[in-house]
């Protein structure tokens, strides 16, 4: 059972800092704005106990209620983001940020650093599956490149990860899908994702392979669903140049797309690829604010 308390947070709502965060031209493109990249003084903020590799961190809950910025990093990069076209953060289960998916999302500067072996973390909530495609949280893409470095959506009523390659190949991993590519690796453990539930998504890059773990009901590993798959080519670099967006994903065309209709309460992303014990202790760091 985590040890996480929602009352545990409930003083960190409001807290004191800018009420706007600057922006700036983002990468010389006309009319593409970002946030200015400032750091905020909220860095070893939050829930999270692990901070080895931690390299972002934004969740709702350490966030103030309402829709104000800035929105901050919690890891000790400390970056601040802005909310955008009327994405709020809500009081559900110690502040959470709500989309109602047809424009809103929340908008982080890129990555200095050039990610090789990664793992993204999300917990989410879907108001209604059916409606594809909807991305919670993603690195990219790139606007010079067009290449993304990890996309974490629902796709045919599954939720899957995917990236594009340096050579503009698209890979994808389904947790609904027997099978990705033909003569790959299986799938076991299929699921679709499930509508209005809270559930912890898991992308993860280890040099040849992918996995996706979806972390789905009352324990930490209950419902585990993973596998690795390998593939003949890597994540695009990107660093420096795609933004990190909570609420949807760009593309190449300088657009936002596949805004998530829902909440989501965290998303994090480790410059290595953890364990079965650490994302064990993420689960228990995390899940008492949804009744687990």
């Amino acid at each position: 059972m985590s040890e996480f308390r929602v009352n545990s947070i409930t003083n960190q709502n409001g807290s004191s800092g800018p009420t706007i965060c600057g922006v700036t031209t983002f990468s010389d493109k006309s009319g593409i704005q970002m946030p200015s990249g400032r750091t905020g003084g909220r860095a070893g903020v939050g829930a999270i106990t692990n901070r080895n590799g931690l390299i972002f961190y934004v969740d709702g809950a350490y966030s103030r209620i309402g829709g104000k910025d800035p929105i901050h990093d919690l890891s000790s990069f400390g970056k601040m983001g802005e909310l955008r076209n009327g994405a709020s953060v809500i009081s559900n289960h110690g502040g959470v940020f709500l989309f109602d998916g047809s424009d809103d999302f929340v908008l982080f500067p890129p990555i200095e650093e050039k990610l090789t072996d990664f793992t993204f973390i999300t917990w989410c909530y879907h108001d209604d599956v059916s409606s594809n495609v909807d991305a919670p949280f993603s690195y990219g893409e790139s606007f010079s490149t067009d290449k993304a470095k990890c996309v974490i959506r629902i796709n045919n009523g599954g939720m899957s990860w995917w990236f594009e390659a340096p050579d503009d190949s698209d890979y994808n991993i389904y947790s609904n899908a027997s099978t990705v590519d033909v003569g790959k690796n299986p799938l076991t453990n299929l699921i679709n994702f499930p509508s209005t539930t809270w559930s912890m998504v898991t992308a993860q890059w280890d040099d040849k392979n992918m996995k996706q773990i979806l972390h789905v009901g009352t324990t930490s590993f209950n419902n585990l669903y993973s596998n690795g798959l390998t593939r003949p080519e890597r994540p695009a670099d990107i660093s420096g140049d795609g933004p990190v967006v909570i609420g949807c994903r760009t593309n190449g065309n300088n657009a936002y797309q596949e805004f998530w209709d829902g909440q989501v309460a965290l998303g994090c992303i480790y410059n290595r690829v953890l364990d079965e014990t650490e994302l064990t202790q993420i689960w228990n760091d995390t899940s008492g604010r949804f009744g687990y």
